[in-house]
């Protein structure tokens, strides 16, 4: 996942899998609104229709983020997890 965020806008992209080795993979953009520590978030599925947008929360949590699924993405086939915990795995970059 990358994070971008300027003001209270929040952007970015993800990928994730369901399964260990990483084969098919689904990716995604998302956009959304920073209050706090605490982001609701809308996010596209390479694997929904084009046009289907599923719901997240993210809260920033002991230097942690926390992702709790809201809305699902749509009916067609879809992986997003109910709820996970991120770690930062790579030092903040000032965008400019």
């Amino acid at each position: 996942m990358d994070l971008v965020q300027k003001g209270n806008a929040l952007t970015g992209e993800y990928s994730t899998s369901p399964y260990e080795d990483g084969r098919k993979v689904q990716g995604g953009k998302f956009e959304g609104s920073v209050n706090g520590n605490h982001a609701r978030v809308k996010y596209s599925s390479s694997w929904a229709d084009e046009d289907a947008r599923g719901l997240v929360d993210l809260d920033l949590v002991n230097n942690q983020l926390k992702w709790t699924l809201v809305k699902s993405a749509g009916k067609t086939e879809e992986y997003a997890p109910d709820k996970v915990t991120l770690k930062r795995t790579r030092t903040t970059k000032k965008v400019e």
